[in-house]
């Protein structure tokens, strides 16, 4: 990742006017910033901007890019950021790697820069989606429930993949692969995402973004810290 991109996206986070949270990408971004307006009627105390850069035909964003941007995060910056990691492997494995400079909070629950200037979280995990964490593919989407996530506009749709589960003998060779019907190991077609996030969720009932609440609590925490 160059570190061209990384200049990009931190001159467009300083011209910010309060705390911004960084996703890994537009779709979450956008799909955090409906789940505010559907929540409450006031407005948001934080900036949503995704972790991307770039043009249409070749960006950059994800959460390895979260990571590093989190890491060259300058002491001398006047806002807080937020690195947002979806609760799935890859995030978890970069929300780890985020090195010595970061420091986990008291109740475990995110991580702060040693010149307190960044901060990082995973998704937190609602009751219910409990299997979600112990797959590691609790992403953005998955904070919905399944009949939203099965909700058409215009006949277009969210499309859903079933996971595989690897069948491996006693001592750990791998003898075969199966789909599994477990909701919580189905994977998310990448190109699916956008029209999701732009059409299908802002059709959502507020009673859909109740999960969501739970992360706007942790940022809000967050943010709060950051100020004692």
């Amino acid at each position: 990742i160059h570190k061209k991109e990384i200049k990009s996206l931190t001159d467009k986070i300083r011209k910010a006017h309060k705390p911004t949270v960084v996703t890994e990408g537009k779709t979450d971004a956008s799909i955090l910033a409906t789940a505010w307006s559907k929540l409450y009627n006031y407005e948001c105390p934080f900036e949503i901007s995704p972790c991307e850069v770039g043009n249409d035909t070749e960006s950059f964003a994800g959460c390895s890019m979260l990571r590093q941007y989190l890491k060259s995060y300058l002491a001398n910056s006047e806002h807080i950021v937020i690195g947002l990691f979806d609760n799935d492997s890859a995030g978890i494995k970069e929300y780890q790697n985020l090195g010595k400079n970061f420091i986990t909070s008291n109740n475990k629950k995110f991580k702060i820069s040693k010149n307190k200037k960044a901060y990082a979280t995973l998704l937190p995990v609602p009751t219910g989606k409990e299997n979600f964490e112990k797959n590691k593919n609790l992403c953005i989407e998955f904070l919905f429930e399944k009949s939203d996530l099965e909700k058409e506009v215009d006949g277009i749709k969210l499309i859903l993949k079933p996971g595989e589960i690897i069948k491996t003998t006693a001592n750990g060779l791998t003898i075969g692969r199966e789909l599994s019907n477990d909701f919580s190991l189905y994977q998310i077609d990448k190109s699916t995402k956008s029209y999701f996030a732009e059409k299908i969720v802002p059709t959502f009932d507020k009673s859909s973004f109740i999960h969501f609440e739970l992360v706007f609590n942790r940022i809000i925490e967050i943010i709060d810290s950051s100020k004692l």
